[in-house]
């Protein structure tokens, strides 16, 4: 999977995952992908469901938007302009913080003037279940709407909607977006 380099950091499309997806079993695709996965929803376009529009209701593979489509269809239709980040540090030593942002220097860059030079800090417990903490930012960062309290790491799970700024992001491990997208792809396929 080729890394695009942008402002210090590195992204790269959906539909990579998504050929990975088509080529490999879950247990191959997440020893290759093994960093949890940030989507970032393209800037505002009209006609389009927002992943914030209650449009991910946590990543149902089942449940629609206003429009009548699922988000794995909406993930499929959007994939070669879907921007994924893998929420990885750029550097092995140091500590396991994983450091969001727009400054150049943090191991996530998110291109916005919105979202703060320092946003965000991901932790990792020891089963590798991920936490997100706000760094006490002027626009806050929202999980599900909510705004989440400095120095209170708050637990993600597959489908989480983000939004930092003007920026909004879903969240997904390996095995969820695996599971999410298999049986489309799979579906398009035969």
């Amino acid at each position: 999977m080729s890394e695009l380099a942008t402002l210090g950091g590195t992204y790269t499309y959906l539909n990579a995952y998504i050929d990975l997806i088509r080529q490999l079993d879950r247990g191959s695709f997440t020893k290759r992908v093994r960093a949890p996965l940030l989507i970032v929803e393209p800037k505002k376009k009209k006609k389009r469901a927002s992943f914030a529009a209650g449009a991910t209701k946590h990543a149902s593979v089942d449940g629609t938007d206003p429009h009548g489509s699922t988000l794995p269809s909406r993930l499929l239709q959007q994939a070669h302009e879907l921007i994924v980040h893998e929420i990885r540090r750029k550097v092995s030593e140091g500590s396991g913080r994983v450091m969001l942002g727009r400054a150049a220097d943090c191991d996530v860059v998110i291109g916005d003037e919105t979202v703060s030079m320092l946003q965000s800090v991901f932790l990792f417990d020891a089963d590798g279940r991920c936490t997100i903490e706000d760094m006490e930012t002027t626009n806050g960062t929202l999980l599900n709407g909510t705004p989440l309290a400095f120095g209170a790491p708050t637990g993600l799970k597959d489908g989480d909607s983000l939004i930092m700024g003007d920026t909004r992001l879903l969240f997904f491990y390996p095995q969820g977006l695996y599971d999410l997208m298999r049986a489309l792809v799979s579906d398009q396929a035969g």
